[in-house]
């Protein structure tokens, strides 16, 4: 009786992994400063790309009595995203000069809120934060952006204080 011959089978071409992307949420304060340095870490360690993301409060609403407002608005508006800009370029430099892929997002609205949103959309697998520390008072009064992600947001949520 004839042995079968074993013949070598050859595994599916393999799928390249997509990693989910890292959220890192800045105000460019000091308290964000100090937590790029862990989000970098967690990126460059899964190899994932970091989405840098900076939620700003459109400008209130004028009194709409016209489109000279409107424009005002614009205007106004378009000056805070300019600086918004200025200072998320050095940060996206800082996270490419580490090796990262990196891209930076520019929200408008309530931060939490809109870092959620941004989170839930790009499939993130962790979005990270820093805090500032206040406790109190000022806590109470000033609620913290970092508790209302972590409550909110679609995935783990580390801070870095």
């Amino acid at each position: 009786m004839a042995t079968p011959q074993m013949t070598p089978t050859q595994a599916p071409p393999a799928k390249a992994v997509t990693l989910q992307p890292i959220v890192f949420a800045t105000d460019f304060s000091p308290a964000s400063k100090g937590a790029l340095g862990k989000a970098i870490e967690l990126a460059r360690k899964e190899g994932a790309e970091m989405i840098v993301a900076h939620v700003y409060e459109p400008p209130a609403s004028l009194s709409h009595s016209g489109v000279a407002d409107d424009v005002i608005e614009a205007e106004l508006e378009a000056t805070i995203r300019k600086d918004v800009e200025k200072q998320l370029e050095p940060v996206l430099a800082a996270v490419r000069a580490a090796g990262v892929k990196v891209r930076g997002e520019i929200l408008a609205g309530h931060a939490a809120k809109e870092l959620a949103l941004l989170a839930d959309r790009n499939g993130a697998a962790m979005v990270v934060i820093g805090t500032h520390g206040r406790t109190g008072i000022k806590k109470l009064v000033m609620g913290s952006v970092a508790s209302q992600v972590i409550a909110t947001a679609p995935c783990p949520v580390l801070t870095v204080h």
